[in-house]
């Protein structure tokens, strides 16, 4: 049953009180994590925020082109509704895409952009992970340690922002550790005896593992 936060006659759902505090986190990561670099700040952290809109847009509006019948008989279902598993991994294209355009554009490394979504995705994690929901308890825990070990390493270790080949290892031990605590999750299999996130994290870990080995051609 879902939490609420209740303040005078507004009530919030609790989670979306940690998801917020989770984005706030992320803004502040980012933030110190260019603070000794001469990178636009501006520009980098805008184009993180932007590629999780779009990303979230599109997962959401991905219901239209996956039920378009559900969709346009019922159309109030798109505030409800999602384009699910299909959705999720549209949402990851587009914004790979979005991102690559930007390296692009304003002639800046992709693995900059991949390094300041990866801080945000860890400082994110530590706060919204912290509500406990219907998964278990092992599995939260270890998410917090995950994304904490891992944002410290980032800190210490990946210099100056965007270096690959840090960055990369860190990527790995993310992808597997991930791929590891999907065991316990409450996800279903879909794949041989591997959930949608074990497969998910796969891909990542073997895209990883071809650019490690071509020495970071993600540079720009």
């Amino acid at each position: 049953m879902e939490e609420f936060f209740s303040l005078g006659p507004i009530q919030l759902p609790t989670k979306w009180i940690f998801i917020g505090l989770g984005f706030v986190a992320a803004y502040v990561a980012m933030k110190i994590r260019l603070k000794q670099s001469m990178l636009k700040e501006k520009l980098l952290i805008d184009s993180i925020f932007n590629v999780v809109l779009i990303g979230w847009i599109v997962w959401k509006l991905s219901y239209v082109l996956f039920h378009p019948v559900y969709a346009f008989t019922n159309p109030l279902g798109i505030l409800y509704f999602n384009g699910g598993r299909k959705g999720l991994i549209l949402a990851l294209l587009v914004g790979c895409i979005y991102l690559y355009y930007q390296s692009i554009k304003h002639k800046l490394k992709l693995t900059v952009f991949i390094d300041l979504l990866f801080t945000g995705l860890l400082a994110t994690s530590i706060i919204i992970y912290t509500y406990q929901d219907q998964l278990s308890f092992l599995y939260h825990a270890g998410q917090i340690g995950l994304a904490f070990f891992l944002l410290v390493a980032l800190f210490k270790l990946v210099k100056p922002v965007g270096e690959w080949h840090r960055l990369s290892l860190l990527i790995l031990i993310y992808s597997l550790g991930q791929f590891f605590l999907q065991y316990f999750s409450t996800s279903y299999d879909v794949l041989l005896s591997f959930t949608f996130g074990q497969v998910l994290f796969f891909v990542i870990i073997v895209l990883t593992l071809i650019f490690k080995t071509k020495g970071g051609e993600t540079d720009r």
